[in-house]
């Protein structure tokens, strides 16, 4: 199974121009460990079961699959629908959920889900004519909003009894992270790296910030932190290193690095 079924939103994100002005760098810790660039693969089990195990492991994917019955899920931030994929894809199997989809024009998987918004966030909210949701799933999607508690506060407003949240974003500290024109300088090819690797980012917020704006329109917070998968972010990272995957690269540095935040939030 291709790597981007998986991975596909936060590539997504990652595919957006990349920054030629306006927000400065900061400059590198230099505590990076550069080693962290050439790990080595330890896990006696084929690639399937290796990527499977690392998504087994992820908020995002455990977020997914453990939604109700029936569930009624708003992808925000939808990319091309691969969310879809997962519906069938790793334990248990959940083509019970009906995926509704937000992004900026309908996605190429578009047809699976149950009704489409081609919206810009920043200017209109989605309407689907009374519908009740009872997940939103928004992944890398506060980072680009010039306003992301609006949003927040319309989904309060669609959301069922009971429904739940799931926020993922850049931790701040990916403000300090090496940029990926440096990585690349090492022979390291990755998307984004740094926060202002991507022009389009606005805020890097932190979770007592997001705890703050779910809170403040009614969500409660249930679990956040940053997402480390250890052991089977390295052996992706390696994995993706030795056979030049960059999805692998991409979300096993990301990995490795803490460099995503989550937070899981239900009303309250």
């Amino acid at each position: 199974m291709e790597a981007d079924r998986q991975a596909g939103k936060s590539l997504d994100s990652a595919q957006r121009p990349r920054n030629r002005g306006g927000m400065q760098d900061a400059p590198p810790p230099a505590e990076f460990d550069w080693t962290l660039l050439t790990p080595q693969s330890v896990l006696k089990l084929d690639d399937e079961a290796v990527e499977a195990l690392f998504w087994t492991f992820h908020p995002r994917f455990r977020f997914f699959k453990t939604l109700p019955p029936e569930a009624r899920l708003l992808d925000i931030g939808a990319g091309g629908g691969g969310l879809h994929f997962w519906r069938e894809w790793g334990p248990p199997p959940r083509p019970d959920i009906a995926l509704f989809g937000v992004d900026r024009q309908p996605g190429e998987h578009a047809a699976r889900y149950a009704a489409w918004a081609a919206v810009d966030l920043d200017a209109t909210l989605p309407d689907f004519a009374g519908e009740r949701f009872d997940g939103f799933l928004m992944s890398h999607v506060v980072e680009h909003l010039a306003d992301p508690a609006r949003l927040l506060a319309w989904m309060a407003t669609v959301a069922a009894p009971g429904a739940r949240v799931y926020l993922e974003w850049p931790h701040p500290d990916t403000r300090r992270l090496p940029s990926a024109d440096a990585l690349r300088a090492r022979g390291f090819d990755i998307q984004i790296f740094n926060f202002t690797d991507d022009a389009t980012h606005l805020h890097a917020p932190s979770e007592a910030e997001i705890a703050g704006m779910l809170r403040a329109t009614g969500f409660d917070v249930r679990e956040a932190g940053r997402i480390e998968p250890g052991l089977l972010a390295r052996e992706l990272l390696a994995r993706g290193v030795a056979q030049d995957v960059m999805a692998w690269r991409q979300m096993g540095l990301w990995g490795v690095a803490g460099w995503a935040a989550y937070a899981i939030a239900a009303v309250g």
